[in-house]
Order: structure tokens, then sequence, then C-alpha cells
């Protein structure tokens, strides 16, 4: 998953995307930790392995669903590098074909700053 921030976010903000990604990991390390022992010391060590089984299959289950709706999308996860190149191009000619013929305005909705 750390790949993915380099892909989907842009230069400017990639690394405010990278540091929330980076809280969210240390936060879920020290929840889970906390929560782990609680289980340990009232349910055993089985329970601890059950707990930990739910959170790989919670992991699957996210694993899947982003490969799902990247699949039915534009499939730019999982192209190769090569391929990620040609298709950013094709979408900065769109927006520089748009641009120079004022084809309905930017590709891209506007902020609140350009209202």
């Amino acid at each position: 998953l750390w790949s993915l921030p380099a892909l989907l976010v842009q230069d400017q903000q990639l690394g405010t995307a990278f540091g929330i990604m980076q809280a969210l990991q240390n936060l879920g390390t020290a929840l889970i930790t906390m929560g782990a022992g609680t289980i340990v010391d009232k349910y055993g060590y089985f329970w601890l392995e059950i707990f930990f089984i739910a959170w790989l299959k919670v992991a699957l289950i996210s694993a899947i669903s982003i490969w799902i709706i990247d699949y039915s999308t534009s499939n730019f996860l999982n192209l190769s590098a090569k391929k990620r190149d040609a298709y950013e191009k094709i979408e900065n000619y769109e927006d520089i074909e748009n641009s120079v013929n004022n084809n309905a305005g930017p590709a891209h909705p506007c902020s609140y700053g350009e209202i």
C-alpha cells in the first residue's frame, strides 16, 4: 500500500499523504497492541489468534476491493510504468486540447477560488 500515494496523489500533496498514512499506521499499531494484550489477559492465546485472523480477513477484503474497483474503472494501478506514462500523456494532451479549443472548460471541476 505504501506505493499507492505516489500513483494517486499529486506531487505537491505527496508528503502529506505519506504523513497521514504513517500516523494511521502508528495509531493502528498502538490500538491493536493494547487490544491484543487485553484479549490475552481475559481470554487467552486462542482468541488472540482468532483476533489476528479476523484482521487478516479485513486486509484481504480491502486489497481485493481496491483491485476490483481499479479493474472496473481505469485499471491505472495495474499498468506498467511505460503504459502509465503513455496514459498520463494522453490525459495531458486532452487537457491541452480542451484549453486551446475552449471545449467545455477544464477537464476537472473548478475549485472554490475560481468561482
